[in-house]
């Protein structure tokens, strides 16, 4: 066997090692990529449902000092947007940090304290503690996921 059928040999090797690293390397960054995609739309999502349940929630104090009335639509529009961030941050299936759990415990809080048949002062005060909370832990989960999206994206 000459230099000739060596080298031949050695290239396609190459060539074959080359193609398997290659259809590998794609095949990963498919994969990081849709992660990446899908954990950014989970952000947006979280995020429009914080900000339109902040709305929410200063609709209803102010509907509540204006005229101690609260539209049905109002609360509905609240339990749909609490309802959507439970169900985003899935506590029962994983905890991250156990900020998922925290989020999800002050939601059913929150929650039965804007249900009340008789709201006081105190419960309003709550309202907005749990409220403000909600948004520092659900900007942890947030955090959370975009540090996942910059490793995986290395």
């Amino acid at each position: 066997m000459g230099w000739t059928e060596i080298a031949l040999v050695a290239t396609t090797a190459l060539g074959v090692f080359n193609l398997l690293f290659t259809y590998r390397l794609n095949k990963r960054n498919i994969l990081v990529g849709t992660l990446t995609k899908d954990r950014t739309q989970w952000i947006e999502g979280m995020r429009d449902d914080i900000s339109n349940l902040n709305g929410l929630i200063f609709l209803f104090l102010s509907n509540h000092k204006n005229s101690k009335e609260v539209s049905e639509e109002n609360l509905q529009d609240i339990a749909r947007h609490i309802s959507s961030i439970r169900l985003r941050i899935s506590p029962r299936q994983s905890y991250s940090l156990n900020v998922d759990k925290e989020v999800d415990d002050l939601l059913v809080e929150l929650q039965a304290l804007i249900y009340l048949s008789d709201i006081t002062e105190k419960s309003l005060e709550l309202i907005v503690d749990k409220t403000l909370v909600i948004n520092t832990k659900g900007q942890d989960l947030i955090n959370v996921q975009w540090t996942i999206i910059k490793r995986e994206t290395r």
